[in-house]
């Protein structure tokens, strides 16, 4: 388990390839996975939660998600879409790395977790994943060797791409206001935990406004006049309509993840 989260699938090789076309069965939780996993999505839209951040995908999409990162995928229920998923182990990846070319970078997230290439580069990677698909489901002669080169030239041909001249790294769908993405985040690491609304509102009024020193500046949500945290209010009332937002902006966000009002 990691960060108390579910940890799904095994892998007892050095990778696995699963060609899927069924639509996703029911609500598959937040997990992770000790490998690292690769998913090039053929057909179908939706998106995918990693790390507490949603990513928005369209046919073409190449997904990299790194061992023991949290994610899910959020796709329509009963809506075909079509991907190709790679579980590679970590092992595999250091082991194939050479001191110019880190495949386990590829995974980390530091340039995002979603790549989206021109069509000519998209492709060429998926005539690669055509490649190792029809080498791993053979039993010809040099078979394990010519998988292996396919699947490092596949690896090879995404960390070239993703740095050439139309790539695109799409970021997470997130809220403009960082307060905001710093209660997703927060909600995402104690998911676990009972949650309680005053001490959501409480800790993010103390260390956003009162413990650094701005209590008598304006905040980011006086443009929508929803708060006003200037000198017309007092602690007490600034207090109590800063409560209503967070559990505005929260009880939504709960209610998406499947988590009944009754935990807050």
């Amino acid at each position: 388990m990691e960060r108390g989260y579910e940890s799904r699938g095994y892998l007892l090789d050095d990778y696995r390839l699963f060609h899927l076309s069924e639509p996703q069965k029911g609500k598959i939780e937040y997990h992770v996975h000790g490998f690292c996993k690769l998913l090039l999505l053929r057909s179908g839209s939706g998106g995918y939660w990693i790390e507490g951040q949603r990513y928005t995908l369209q046919p073409g999409d190449m997904v990299l998600i790194g061992s023991n990162c949290v994610h899910k995928p959020d796709f329509e229920a009963d809506a075909p879409y079509e991907r190709i998923i790679i579980y590679i182990s970590p092992e595999f990846l250091q082991q194939s790395s050479t001191s110019g070319c880190n495949l386990l970078e590829l995974f980390s997230g530091g340039k995002g977790h979603v790549l989206r290439l021109r069509e000519r580069e998209r492709k060429k990677v998926f005539a690669l994943a055509d490649m190792l698909e029809k080498e791993l489901s053979g039993a010809e002669y040099g078979r394990e060797i010519l998988s292996n080169g396919a699947l490092l030239r596949l690896l090879v041909e995404i960390g070239r791409d993703r740095n050439q001249e139309g790539a695109l790294n799409p970021n997470p769908v997130t809220p403009e206001d960082q307060r905001v993405v710093e209660w997703m985040q927060y909600l995402d690491r104690h998911l676990q935990e009972d949650l309680d609304m005053d001490v959501l509102a409480e800790r993010f009024f103390i260390s956003n406004d009162e413990g650094s020193g701005r209590s008598g500046e304006s905040s980011d949500f006086d443009r929508d006049g929803e708060i006003g945290y200037g000198e017309r209010a007092s602690t007490s009332d600034r207090y109590d309509t800063y409560r209503e937002r967070v559990q505005h902006i929260t009880l939504p966000y709960f209610l998406m993840l499947g988590i009944s009002e009754e935990r807050f």
